[in-house]
């Protein structure tokens, strides 16, 4: 995404199936369809379309807002990289009226939030215990400000 981001592109409809690997294990990103200039309307950077998948939304695309088409990006490689690992995503919409899960996220309640998840992920017949890097990383990935997003 950062090569498509330095090209002025944003994907906005990131997710797992949109992900591919060729012959060589080489990852291969498809699905452009929804994509845009990053410049969005009159070189404002901000956009208005609400796109993707609801599953790899950014809470400003849930709630309908104007937002930044690489921050969206940002949140939805976060929801990848968590299934990826954990093999489901930490939530399923990031709103924090309707999601508890996400709730916590959102009012930076860290540690309850990868409590949560590992006592989720044991239910499962996972022990998976988080390293401080990837909780750092998810948290800045997933983070409910886009200004805090990394």
């Amino acid at each position: 995404m950062q090569y498509c981001h330095q090209k002025g592109i944003c994907h906005r409809n990131l997710k797992l199936d949109n992900l591919l690997l060729d012959d060589n294990f080489q990852l291969k990103v498809s699905g452009f369809g929804f994509s845009t200039l990053l410049e969005g309307h009159f070189n404002s950077y901000l956009l208005t379309t609400r796109v993707g998948n609801e599953a790899y939304m950014a809470p400003e695309l849930i709630q309908g807002e104007v937002y930044h088409g690489a921050s969206v990006d940002i949140f939805a490689c976060g929801m990848i990289l968590f299934a990826m690992l954990c093999r489901r995503t930490p939530f399923h919409k990031a709103d924090k009226k309707f999601n508890v899960y996400y709730k916590l996220l959102a009012e930076k309640k860290f540690d309850k939030f990868w409590q949560v998840q590992e006592k989720e992920l044991a239910k499962s017949g996972n022990q998976m215990k988080f390293s401080p890097e990837f909780k750092d990383l998810i948290n800045g990935m997933l983070a409910h400000e886009c200004t805090e997003r990394f």
